[in-house]
């Protein structure tokens, strides 16, 4: 019997938009499959073997009743916790996943109320909830995104240890070396004194905002110019752009494209110095139409538990293992070993939308800050945007 293939999530091009049409069918009950020590070729027999054959149980936005859900191609460590959810067999139905291709995109779709769960930037999800969309964040999945890149700055010749990512690097014309910035703050005097700007992506994303309060708080200041993503990794490759503020996996992307490029600091890290309190900010994570999260409390309730035993899993891997369960498209386009560098730095985890409403709120009021006034978001806000 020809059984169908198991596909957790598409990828952009011609062959992904065929296949996006294609749904992946489980057995009505969720299938529990083991996470600490099983191999991807090992889950990927177990899900098949609980392949159902019945008509899909409708339960969504789907074409046919399956639940319909939205990611990025690009998503790492926000998807990670959902992708095992899937391998441990929610929804325990048919489900459909497509692509969202911007954050413009992910907003109308979330506006528009088109699927039942979406992966994706918290301050899309919150400008969509101030504008009137029905969303409820379910889940905090990524929480440390962001990295200063920088190419070489060239000074006078001196006793650097020439070691990679050095104060200096004796390797420039006589007289000079190069060398690269210990941190945000000296990386700021750099460019500031060569008038060169820190491109910044994704374009709509919540840097810029960051970068404000950082610099409202004391901390270092950047003339910072928003782009599209793939504007500021060509940029970064081809050595026009000298700095970048990029999230992962784009940073470790940027660097083995351009063995010139080193990390000089997190945002992250940053904002936390001056700020206080962890290193980390509720940047991205999973979302669900309410009344899908209604009509179905045991699904929504469920997939918070899923996604949270999947991050402890997926953490408790190297790296490189972890990767090996992204899309095939994913570690075909961009490498495994990017993936796996990108992981390193980029910690998975999966906490309950309730159990941070105070960094949540924070986080809002630094990417969005028209949602917020006197530093506290707006009481007009929507309260059922947290899941509870």
């Amino acid at each position: 019997m020809n059984r169908p293939a198991l596909t957790l999530f598409t990828e952009g091009g011609s062959a992904a938009r065929a296949a996006r049409s294609r749904a992946c069918r489980a057995a009505p009950a969720p299938a529990r499959i083991p996470r600490a020590s099983a191999s991807p070729p090992a889950l990927a027999a177990a899900a098949l073997a609980v392949l159902a054959f019945a008509a899909p149980a409708s339960a969504g936005d789907g074409p046919k009743g399956e639940v319909l859900v939205y990611s990025a191609s690009g998503a790492t460590s926000a998807a990670l916790p959902l992708i095992g959810a899937l391998e441990r067999g929610w929804p325990g139905r048919a489900v459909v996943v497509e692509e969202w291709k911007s954050l413009d995109d992910l907003r109308g779709l979330v506006l528009s109320g088109k699927g039942d769960v979406w992966v994706g930037h918290l301050e899309a999800f919150g400008r969509a909830a101030s504008k009137g969309a029905k969303v409820t964040l379910l889940s905090v999945t990524a929480w440390k995104k962001f990295y200063f890149v920088s190419g070489p700055f060239r000074g006078p010749a001196g006793g650097g240890s020439g070691e990679p990512g050095s104060r200096e690097d004796p390797s420039g014309p006589a007289g000079s070396a190069e060398f690269w910035p210990r941190s945000p703050g000296e990386l700021a005097e750099l460019l500031s004194a060569e008038r060169l700007p820190l491109y910044a992506a994704p374009q709509s994303g919540p840097s810029t905002g960051i970068l404000s309060r950082i610099a409202q708080m004391g901390g270092p200041s950047f003339d910072a110019r928003a782009l599209p993503m793939q504007q500021v990794l060509l940029e970064l490759a081809s050595g026009r752009a000298r700095a970048a503020l990029v999230p992962e996996p784009g940073a470790s992307a940027a660097l083995a494209r351009n063995p010139a490029l080193r990390i000089v600091g997190s945002l992250e890290e940053e904002h936390a110095r001056l700020a206080g309190g962890p290193a980390r900010l509720p940047h991205a994570g999973v979302a669900a139409d309410p009344a899908f999260a209604s009509e179905h409390p045991g699904l929504a309730r469920e997939l918070q538990e899923l996604m949270a035993e999947s991050g402890k899993a997926f953490t408790a891997m190297p790296p490189s293992e972890a990767a090996g369960h992204l899309p095939k498209g994913l570690r075909d386009g961009m490498g495994e070993k990017v993936l796996a560098d990108s992981l390193s730095r980029d910690p998975i985890g999966s906490v309950n939308a309730s159990d941070a409403v105070p960094e949540i709120a924070s986080f809002l009021c630094l990417a969005a800050a028209e949602l917020c006034s006197g530093g506290k978001l707006d009481p007009s806000f929507p309260p059922g945007f947290i899941y509870r």
